[in-house]
């Protein structure tokens, strides 16, 4: 029985090392002819991977001849047989451009594009080749118009721009669902530029719109009001291309919150601002740097001027200016200081005559005008 099985194995040997050898044999050749028949015989049998080297060498040798547009050809497809489809492509490519005028040069300008079709990857890889792949088969069209396989070649467009679709929408779609809203609404409205024939475009435009009212919702109050803005921009923008959806009464709800929203940002918005400027101002007299309180009290008067709590801001100001006029020095350069002080003083008598705080003006006025007599004398005994 053993022997019976090493008697087998060896005449499976013989038989194998004989073709073996032989293909090598013919590797080496010298006879081009003999190579390009047994070229031919292995690749018309599908036995690409034993034809291509065949190929390859005739090549190297036929450069310049007429055999040369034939063997490009033979190359190119058996790639194409062992699925190397992006090599493929790139062969099939170089002999249209090499030999544009002979009979397979239209083949093989699909057979290029085609390939880089069956090499394009599923939806959640890079689509770079998927691109490719769509140019390749426009410029096919473009240039063979009446081809009888322009047809297959647009049919192929479409699928692989379904392809595309189904991408851009995956990725924004995760945009959303991962709140993270702006990034959604700018990947939905591209996906709509780029793709305007999508079957789900009145949903996708939905989408934008629920993107940025959540935006504006998750943002700080002082940008909400522009991005309630932008809400209410793409709602009417909705309502104009829909006007018979089944979401249009969703879309008007949106529409009407963030017009609320808008204006409740807007003004909780100054409001904040407005506290912060007094908070700021508060801190500067506090901290004694009286110039900057002097300036910061004087802004906040001018950009809050209705405000009912004016007469503190301006008590503030009579008393930094009082302050400041006593720090400085020397006594007559402090003067002009002591009569902005004075001028503070009497706007706050003229603005605020009824105001609870008066008392308190009128007891750092009459500091300051002891002070300033005091500085007046300094500075006449310096001269």
């Amino acid at each position: 029985m053993v022997l019976s099985r090493l008697f087998a194995l060896l005449l499976l040997f013989l038989a194998i090392f004989p073709s073996c050898s032989g293909y090598e044999q013919l590797l080496k050749s010298d006879d081009f002819d003999l190579k390009y028949e047994k070229a031919r015989e292995y690749y018309n049998k599908g036995s690409y991977s034993r034809a291509l080297p065949l190929f390859k060498q005739l090549l190297s040798v036929e450069k310049g001849t007429p055999r040369e547009e034939e063997l490009m050809y033979y190359i190119a497809y058996s790639h194409y047989g062992q699925n190397d489809h992006l090599i493929a492509s790139s062969l099939f490519k170089n002999y249209y451009t090499f030999f544009p005028n002979t009979a397979r040069s239209t083949e093989c300008h699909y057979m290029s594009a085609y390939c880089n079709y069956l090499a394009s990857p599923k939806v959640s890889l890079d689509q770079t080749v998927t691109y490719k792949a769509i140019e390749s088969f426009q410029l096919f069209v473009n240039a063979h118009p009446k081809s009888d396989s322009v047809q297959a070649a647009n049919r192929m467009i479409d699928l692989m721009r379904r392809k595309l679709e189904t991408k851009a929408l995956s990725a924004a779609d995760l945009y959303y669902k991962t709140r993270n809203y702006q990034a959604a609404a700018i990947a939905y409205t591209n996906l709509l530029n780029d793709f305007p024939d999508i079957p789900q475009a009145e949903y996708i435009n939905f989408l934008v719109l629920q993107s940025y009212f959540e935006f504006a919702e998750q943002s700080t109050v002082c940008k909400q009001a522009d991005r309630y803005g932008q809400a209410l921009n793409t709602s009417a923008k909705f309502k104009e291309l829909y006007p018979e959806s089944n979401l249009l009464d969703q879309a008007e709800s949106i529409q009407e919150r963030s017009a609320v929203l808008r204006t409740e940002a807007a003004e909780e918005c100054i409001e904040q601002e407005r506290s912060r400027a007094y908070l700021f101002a508060e801190a500067s007299l506090r901290n004694k740097d009286y110039e900057k309180s002097v300036r910061l009290w004087e802004s906040y008067r001018t950009t809050y001027s209705n405000r009912s709590d004016l007469d503190q801001v301006q008590l503030n100001i009579l008393r930094s200016r009082y302050r400041l006029a006593l720090e400085t020095v020397p006594a007559c350069s402090a003067l002009p200081e002591y009569e902005k002080a004075l001028a503070a003083y009497y706007y706050f008598a003229d603005e605020f005559p009824g105001s609870a705080l008066l008392e308190q003006a009128e007891d750092v006025y009459e500091d300051l005008l002891e002070s300033q007599d005091q500085s007046k004398k300094n500075c006449d005994e310096l001269h």
